[in-house]
């Protein structure tokens, strides 16, 4: 069964069953099912949104938040920057172990493929960064000139 330890150095083992998809569908409406599926978009979803990602992997280790006397609060707190990809990759890892052997190549190509993307769009993000800035900057000192201007300006007469 998958782990993976969070930013506290806490591990955690994340296993899939029937129990744990039906559980996600009626709590989160989410299935996990549906992970291969390119419509639904989940692997991407789950890969992109760190809220959702901390919901389902909270939903799946209930039993061992709970036999560590912790609440979502204190789990999720171990769930940043490494974490979070510590987290996601185990939660893949577990969806594949789970699956049928036809399907598990095609989710771990998935993964593997959003992965890629993922890091290509934040590389090029990266790199556009100083011209975004420039951007910004030259917006604020526009407002801030006209700000400025409104201010020296003296206050229109009433015509009446």
């Amino acid at each position: 069964m998958p782990t993976f330890t969070d930013n506290l150095g806490r591990e955690w083992t994340i296993e899939i069953t029937g129990i744990e998809i039906k559980l996600l569908r009626k709590e989160l409406s989410v299935d996990l099912l549906s992970v291969f599926d390119r419509e639904t978009g989940l692997l991407e979803k789950l890969g992109s949104d760190p809220v959702l990602l901390i919901d389902v992997i909270s939903v799946l280790l209930t039993p061992q938040i709970q036999k560590r006397g912790m609440d979502e609060t204190g789990f999720a707190s171990g769930l940043v920057g490494d974490g979070l990809q510590n987290a996601i990759d185990a939660l893949v890892a577990a969806i594949v172990f789970f699956s049928p052997p036809h399907q598990q190549a095609i989710i771990a190509a998935m993964w593997s493929e959003t992965r890629k993307l993922q890091t290509e769009t934040s590389i090029k993000a990266i790199a556009l960064a100083p011209e975004i800035g420039k951007l910004a900057a030259a917006k604020v000192d526009r407002e801030l000139q006209a700000a400025m201007t409104a201010l020296n300006s003296p206050p229109e007469k009433s015509k009446n």
